[in-house]
């Protein structure tokens, strides 16, 4: 589609479309799909970016457009691999990515490491949520990766089991620590359970999200949302991460055109308009599915 892409879309367009991936940039520039120009390096330099560490992730390519003395400091170029890894450089980082356990416990010994410190922040981290998160505690960035034995070696040495480990827990997909997370009766800041179900659906981890939705759900809560919250309920939420768990066919949604608007289902869309009787300007749309039953 490399072809496709630049005759359908801007240079600036492009950026816009995938500003908050780094690595998918990265792909794009590498493609020469997307070009660093003056445009591209204003929004890079801007503080937005600056605190996202944009100029120096992007470096050289900063420094190819800028003939002239950068002033950003170009990476070591032995360091290119890591910017395609797009994780965490530090070697205790790496140990927890692996659940090296006995490298980790000697590591942190060696370097008289806290067991509750934070990991230091990199510029080559890629995650979105770890780059939100940067103040990710050793255990936090162990449960994030489902790495179970480091996780269970800081849990035996004192270190607090928090409620903002359940969103870390998620990212994982390791059912052995949300079990953890249940046994010793750690509930989440969000106590309805909602943004948890949110996040797994949003990391398609759909079995979670069964669990979380069947055993920890506030079923009323949501019920209220999906009747009166558009922005914040199941439906949205699966639309939003394009995860069809929950779009069951004999649910009766009045936000359903909406969704499928917003986040840009054609197909969905241009079936609505189609069908008879049906009143898009109207202030309540029923769901889609009931129609396709109705039609088919």
């Amino acid at each position: 589609f490399k072809d496709e892409i630049k005759q359908s879309f801007s240079n600036d367009e492009i950026f816009d479309i995938f500003q908050d991936n780094k690595r998918l940039l990265l792909f794009l520039f590498k493609e020469k799909i997307l070009n660093m120009d003056k445009s591209i390096y204003s929004i890079m330099i801007n503080e937005k970016y600056m605190n996202k560490n944009y100029p120096q992730f992007f470096s050289i390519e900063i420094n190819q457009f800028n003939q002239e003395k950068s002033e950003v400091k170009p990476l070591p170029e032995e360091l290119e691999k890591k910017r395609e890894i797009g994780e965490n450089d530090s070697l205790i980082c790496e140990l927890i990515r692996n659940d090296s356990i006995e490298s980790f416990i000697v590591y942190v010994k060696q370097n008289s490491i806290s067991l509750s410190s934070e990991i230091n922040h990199s510029i080559f981290e890629t995650n979105s949520f770890l780059i939100k998160n940067k103040k990710s505690s050793l255990i936090e960035y162990a449960a994030f990766y489902g790495s179970i034995q480091i996780f269970n070696y800081l849990r035996s040495n004192k270190i607090e089991l928090s409620p903002s480990l359940w969103l870390y827990s998620i990212h994982s997909d390791n059912a052995e620590l949300i079990q953890i997370l249940e046994d010793n009766h750690v509930v989440p800041v969000d106590k309805t359970y909602q943004k948890c179900l949110k996040e797994s659906i949003k990391c398609h981890h759909n079995n979670v999200s069964n669990y979380i939705k069947l055993n920890l759900l506030d079923n009323e809560s949501e019920k209220k949302n999906l009747k009166s919250n558009f922005k914040e309920n199941i439906l949205a939420d699966s639309f939003h991460y394009y995860n069809f768990l929950f779009l069951e066919p004999q649910l009766i949604h009045r936000f359903t055109f909406y969704y499928a608007c917003k986040y840009g289902y054609f197909i969905l869309v241009t079936l609505f308009l189609k069908l008879e009787g049906i009143e898009i300007n109207s202030k309540v749309i029923f769901n889609l599915f009931f129609f396709f039953n109705q039609v088919f």
